[in-house]
């Protein structure tokens, strides 16, 4: 009985999550451009150099618009950013903080870095942080994987390691946004030589950019 009702609940938590997933691709694909823009001059006011990231990027590049199942905003911000001044900015512009994903490690792991989210009606927008690589022009952030239905708040930890020469200037419908100088090769670093050909089905595991790291997990702090 034990066993049938914790399949029971999975498929549950499955179900929910797939109707929020749904309602978060509904509410960005009718007011995520005016809720982003409240977010680009929240940034501009305490001069954030944010850059769109990830699928965002993808989207802007490629369709000029969010990608149709995309369920939220991706941002990227450098660790060395005053998140204090951004938070403030961010509430003063009707942002909500809604989770923070902290990195903690173990052993002789030296990865350092952690995520925020922030809302605004049901629009989710996800600030991710990258650090340098010395010596490099690349950066790396990390991202985590949601993948086992005992363990709510803990997850499988992603490192992303992208080349980055800088940012510049994109005009994304109406709004001169910032993305990164090399955007092309920072897509095909993540996304592969095809990243211009859509696929619904594409996760961040099949990224060549990718890679699990040893003795972390992601823990889920909401607000």
């Amino acid at each position: 009985m034990r066993k049938l009702l914790n399949i029971l609940r999975s498929r549950l938590r499955r179900y929910q999550q797939k109707k929020y997933e749904k309602s978060l691709t509904e509410s960005l694909s009718v007011n995520g451009i005016n809720i982003f823009e409240k977010f680009h001059l929240a940034m501009e006011s305490v001069q954030c150099d944010y850059w769109l990231a990830f699928g965002t990027l993808l989207g802007a590049i490629r369709d000029n618009n969010f990608i149709s199942y995309d369920t939220d905003i991706d941002v990227g911000v450098s660790i060395d950013t005053d998140f204090d001044k951004v938070e403030s900015a961010l509430r003063q512009f009707g942002f909500k903080k809604m989770r923070k994903i902290e990195l903690y490690t173990t052993g002789n792991c030296q990865e350092r870095g952690f995520e925020l989210t922030f809302i605004q009606d049901n629009i989710l927008i996800d600030i991710f942080v990258f650090d340098k690589i010395p010596g490099t022009n690349r950066i790396y952030t990390h991202t985590c994987l949601w993948d086992n239905d005992h363990f709510q708040y803990l997850s499988t930890v992603l490192r992303v390691i992208t080349p980055f020469t800088g940012i510049s200037k994109y005009n994304f419908l109406g709004i001169d946004v910032n993305v990164p100088s090399n955007y092309d090769e920072y897509l095909k670093a993540y996304y592969g030589e095809e990243y211009n050909k859509p696929d619904s089905n594409w996760t961040p595991r099949m990224s060549p950019a990718v890679e699990v790291v040893k003795d972390a997990i992601g823990i889920l702090i909401p607000y």
